[in-house]
């Protein structure tokens, strides 16, 4: 059955129903999930890609109501995803937290991958660094990858380049080797030592004691004693 080129628009969507078999009422009353997979970068396109990317049973029976090779293109073009979701028996809910989950677990595979791919490059360039004198947490976290110290448990050991700004002066220390052990020690306590002295240079200065000092109190001279003076004086008045 396809739709007559007069055909309107609702008649041609009522067809499309018929031929997917879902009562439009159905629809109607099912959760809209539309709009939200309108707001996925790639909206329904990435959407049915995860979909179509995974190996779910509830994925694969959506995807053989969205897929059907018998189904004329316009039935896909006319009706939203709910219609199909409903055919193939699934809540529309069910159906975006599927996609949510998907797109979730499929990107972070793919960042995974993208970055096992530059990890070999990381490496290189951070050893490199790691030869420079001023290279400590480089080395460190060579010494770390390594397993020649001890990392705190749980922890996960991520090795970044430290591009230095005296590319120079890094090449020509380069060619005269790592320091050796004790150096990088020394460098790391002097480098928390001076942490250290910062943060206590930040603190503010305690006020300073305002304690009352006593005041002599003025004797008379020996051999003087002192005198009465009677004076008649009027009160002030208000």
């Amino acid at each position: 059955m396809t739709p007559a080129k007069s055909q309107s628009a609702s008649d041609r969507r009522a067809t499309a129903y018929l031929m997917l078999g879902v009562d439009p009422n159905a629809v109607l009353l099912a959760p809209r999930i539309s709009h939200l997979i309108a707001r996925i970068k790639g909206g329904k396109l990435s959407a049915l890609e995860a979909l179509r990317a995974s190996d779910l049973p509830e994925a694969r029976l959506f995807a053989s109501k969205y897929d059907n090779p018998l189904l004329p293109s316009f039935v896909r073009r006319d009706l939203p995803l709910e219609a199909f979701s409903i055919a193939a028996g699934i809540s529309p809910t069910r159906l975006w937290g599927m996609i949510a989950e998907l797109i979730r677990v499929q990107k972070a595979q793919l960042g995974a991958i993208k970055a096992a791919e530059r990890h070999e490059e990381i490496v290189g360039v951070s050893s490199d660094m790691a030869l420079n004198p001023l290279g400590v947490e480089d080395r460190m976290a060579h010494l770390k990858h390594m397993g020649f110290t001890p990392s705190p448990k749980g922890s996960q050991i991520n090795i970044l380049t430290n591009v230095s700004a005296t590319a120079n002066a890094a090449a020509k220390s380069l060619s005269a080797g790592a320091p050796p052990p004790e150096d990088t020690i020394r460098r790391i306590i002097e480098s928390r030592q001076q942490r250290q002295q910062l943060q206590s240079a930040q603190q503010p200065a305690l006020p300073e004691s305002t304690t009352v000092e006593s005041v002599p109190v003025m004797m008379p001279a020996s051999g003087r004693e002192p005198v009465t003076i009677d004076v008649e004086y009027d009160d002030a008045e208000d």
